[in-house]
């Protein structure tokens, strides 16, 4: 009778040990590749922001030459008659409730920049000298920032055309072109350069605030601009009382559906039996 042979332990291999402690080497890898992009993405941006200026240099000037300002104590006359024009629209649309049309010229724009100081920044920097085909024609001298630490600022002494528009309860002018005399304007500018929110600065005015609000409408008829008010509707629960029926209708029609499919489904099911 053969004898049983025995296992040998000393071949049998012994278990791996575990490595529990990973290579810190990874960790410094990854905060280098993040040092890294975030080093590529500053020279990156100053490099174009460099470009950039280099190509405004082109179109614009070092000097400031002012537009027009129309001369208040002149009109001041028909200054008056367009303030009374401006209440009777704001009264009529907020403590009256009805819808209110503003028309108003190229000089009775140009007339409310000179004669009310809310404007004073549109002064010798924004002048409507036309509206014509269907656009705004605005002469513009805006101050441009030159390249970063320069300390340095461009003038855009322009012709702009282009059209107002409602954005987020704000009148805008939506920029279509921009001319220089004997200079051409990259593409890309005027797409940075547009829509100027020219009116941003006074949406929380106490009085320009409110009536700009309830602008709905901004657009070119012949030769004026013409701006439509109204207070807006009060928000009712009607829409949602609405969609919460045809929430539970939609779950009845599904739950007797369901119990429909149980009730066949029992019914053959003790028939087959």
């Amino acid at each position: 009778m053969a004898e049983p042979i025995e296992e040998s332990t000393e071949d049998t291999p012994k278990a791996a040990k575990q490595v529990t402690q990973r290579s810190p080497f990874a960790g410094c890898i990854l905060l280098i590749a993040v040092a890294c992009s975030f080093l590529f993405i500053l020279v990156f941006s100053f490099f174009s922001l460099i470009k950039q200026d280099s190509e405004i240099q082109q179109f614009t000037t070092e000097t400031s030459k002012p537009v027009p300002v129309s001369n208040r104590e002149a009109r001041a006359d028909d200054i008056t008659a367009l303030d009374t024009r401006l209440i009777e629209f704001r009264n009529a649309v907020i403590d009256e409730g009805k819808d209110g049309e503003l028309r108003l010229s190229a000089d009775d724009l140009n007339l409310a920049i000179a004669g009310h100081d809310e404007f004073v920044e549109l002064r010798e920097t924004f002048y409507v000298e036309a509206i014509r085909d269907g656009k705004l024609v605005v002469k513009v001298n805006e101050a441009l920032n030159g390249a970063p630490l320069s300390g340095t600022s461009y003038y855009l002494t322009a012709t702009i055309t282009g059209v107002p528009a409602i954005s987020d309860e704000e009148v805008v002018f939506d920029v279509q072109t921009i001319e220089v005399p004997g200079k051409t304007v990259p593409d890309g500018f005027l797409g940075n350069y547009s829509p100027r929110r020219i009116m941003q600065r006074y949406k929380e005015h106490e009085v320009l605030g409110p009536i700009m609000q309830t602008v709905y409408e901004a657009k070119i008829d012949g030769e004026a601009l013409v701006l439509k008010a109204k207070l807006p509707e009060p928000e009712t629960n009607e829409g949602v009382g609405e969609g919460l029926m045809r929430l539970i209708g939609l779950i009845g029609v599904f739950t007797a559906g369901l119990l429909l499919i149980v009730f066949i489904a029992v019914k053959f099911g003790k028939s087959s039996k």
